[in-house]
């Protein structure tokens, strides 16, 4: 028996099979723009902490990319119809990727 206000689950709603990758996507997007954007800058003048924001930065670009594409990949398997869009999230990702390590490299 529901309690007052109880919210009760809907019978036949499944979680999307690329909604796990996605919201790693988006935390490690977050990431990535914290410590390029704002923990970098910010920690420039502290010459030791500084040195270590490229390599984070970095990794945080490859794994993002990682992540995007095994979303893409699960989307694709699983037949669903917002797959086009993620593959084009997962290029712009990848982009973005690319740029960033480039940056961060040089």
């Amino acid at each position: 028996m529901a309690t007052a206000g109880a919210i009760e689950p809907e019978v036949g709603i499944e979680p999307s099979p690329g909604a796990g990758p996605l919201q790693a996507v988006v935390w490690l997007s977050a990431a990535r723009c914290t410590v390029t954007y704002v923990a970098g800058p910010a920690l420039g003048s502290i010459g030791a902490v500084a040195a270590l924001v490229g390599p984070v930065a970095v990794w945080l670009h490859l794994i993002a990319t990682g992540c995007v594409w095994l979303g893409t990949r699960r989307m694709w398997r699983a037949r669903r119809r917002g797959r086009v869009a993620y593959t084009a999230l997962a290029v712009a990702v990848t982009f973005v990727s690319v740029v960033g390590i480039a940056r961060a490299l040089g």
